[in-house]
């Protein structure tokens, strides 16, 4: 009877193996970091390097919020983009008088507004460009960068060339130049935010975080339900991506570990009025392809019986993500077949589910 046990656990460890053989070894993606490069970082002069703390601040919590899947989410990047521009818009109207620079602070506000509309679209997000002259040897400062599908006059300010301006930008930041040099520094200061927003996220990886972006939400919807445990165990068999690195999808197989369930079983060999009950169940170990729709679980049925064994083991299938059933042997003839009632499904919340995995991103 012991060797039947045993041999009965050897088929149902080798089944499982074989079922979830196609599925392990899925390969890894690489996490978009929200890191900036040294060059990044270049600093400004000091008495910038405020504004350039909070721009650099401001960057990485939009990159660390960039899905937008939880309402948190959303309002941190709206609160970010705001405390950014809201501190360049400080910065320019402290620095530039507008009795004598006419005109700027409008633009500048112009400039703020847009950006806040329109965070996620990267032909809004370049700063403040470094001084021009046209052929009229006048200056031209662009608040905002004009691309060559979009066109705001209104955001171009013109400065004639004039030993005023001059003197009075030299007056404004220590060991600066000019009024050239002036708007450099404040670029640089205002770099970290541009460059990893603007050219990392949206420009160099705008389509993939999209579909990552995609992919959560289709995960949140659809996929089973996991315990704190069971992201332990599915982080653990990503570790790339889910190791601090940065950004990332959703894994492509979950994984379960000691996961409590109810089902419903049928044991034919028992009288009748013993056959149909309510078991508790463990999944012990269990994989599931969410996006195919297809898992299996090694699991164990309890129920108090005078008849049979009280514990069962067997398989459990997951179908869609939704419905779940199997088998269990409790020794000679007396297998089960039962229909799983997945409590934690219904009581779990997803978005905790997904705030799990995001703390291992970062």
């Amino acid at each position: 009877m012991q060797n039947q046990g045993v041999i009965m656990k050897t088929k149902l460890l080798f089944t499982f193996l074989l079922l979830g053989l196609p599925f392990f070894g899925a390969a890894d993606e690489k996490p978009v970091p929200c890191e900036y490069s040294n060059l990044v970082l270049a600093r400004p002069v000091d008495a910038l390097s405020d504004f350039h703390e909070e721009a650099k601040n401001a960057g990485e919590k939009v990159c660390k919020n960039f899905f937008g899947i939880t309402p948190d989410e959303r309002s941190n990047i709206v609160k970010s983009v705001s405390d950014y521009t809201t501190a360049a818009s400080t910065v320019l109207f402290q620095l530039y008088d507008n009795e004598l620079f006419t005109g700027l602070h409008e633009r500048v506000e112009v400039w703020s507004d847009l950006v806040n509309s329109n965070y996620m679209n990267p032909v809004y997000l370049p700063f403040l460009q470094t001084a021009e002259f046209d052929r009229n040897n006048d200056y031209i400062w662009q608040v905002f960068i004009k691309a060559s599908e979009n066109n705001f006059p209104a955001l171009e300010y013109n400065l004639s060339k004039d030993d005023r301006y001059e003197t009075a930008c030299k007056s404004l930041l220590d060991g600066v130049s000019g009024c050239n040099n002036v708007f450099e520094q404040v670029s640089i200061a205002a770099n970290p935010f541009s460059a990893l927003v603007k050219e990392k996220l949206l420009e160099d990886n705008g389509e993939k975080l999209a579909l990552l972006q995609a992919d959560w939400q289709e995960f949140i919807d659809d996929a089973r339900y996991q315990t704190p445990l069971d992201v332990w165990a599915t982080t653990l068999a990503y570790s790339e991506r889910y190791s601090g690195k940065g950004l990332s999808g959703p894994p492509p197989i979950q994984y379960f570990l000691f996961r409590p369930t109810a089902v419903y079983e049928r044991i034919d060999s028992l009288p009748d009025g013993d056959q149909d009950k309510a078991s508790l169940a463990v999944e012990w170990v269990g994989f599931n392809h969410w996006k195919r729709g297809v898992g299996v679980s090694i699991i164990s049925t309890y129920r108090d019986s005078a008849f049979t064994s009280d514990i069962g083991t067997g398989l459990m299938v997951y179908v869609d993500n939704t419905y779940s059933f199997g088998f269990t042997h409790r020794g000679k003839n007396d297998n089960s077949f039962f229909v799983n009632i997945d409590v934690l499904e219904w009581l779990g919340d997803k978005l905790e589910v997904y705030e799990q995995y995001k703390d291992k991103m970062f």
